[in-house]
């Protein structure tokens, strides 16, 4: 089962804990992906963010332990405190050349690769 959200946020806790979501696909018009989002998301496999997405607040991917591989936009400007924490067996992608200014010194507390 997967996702598709309509608007410009994923809203707060909007699929928190939702055990059947197993794709976010994330279309062209969000903006923001809000706390909690996808949170305890435990059979989510793949995320396939857009390139307008430009905040990630925290924690957005938190405890799914099936999502391998997270792939940040370079159109990212903001990813919040602990966005991605307790995701102990993700490999993080930024398409960023570096570190974005606007990103949380914490915004990858676990110091996954």
């Amino acid at each position: 089962m997967g996702a598709k959200v309509p608007g410009i946020a994923v809203r707060n806790a909007a699929f928190w804990h939702d055990l059947g979501l197993k794709t976010a696909a994330i279309p062209g018009l969000v903006t923001i992906i809000e706390p909690f989002a996808f949170d305890m998301c435990e059979r989510l496999e793949s995320e396939k963010p857009s390139s307008s997405l430009k905040s990630i607040l925290y924690p957005t991917f938190g405890s799914s332990a099936r999502l391998l591989e997270i792939k940040i936009p370079s159109s990212v400007s903001y990813v919040g405190p602990l966005a991605f924490r307790g995701c102990d067996s993700h490999s993080i992608r930024c398409c960023a050349s570096a570190k974005p200014e606007g990103w949380d010194i914490l915004w990858n507390l676990d110091n996954r690769p």
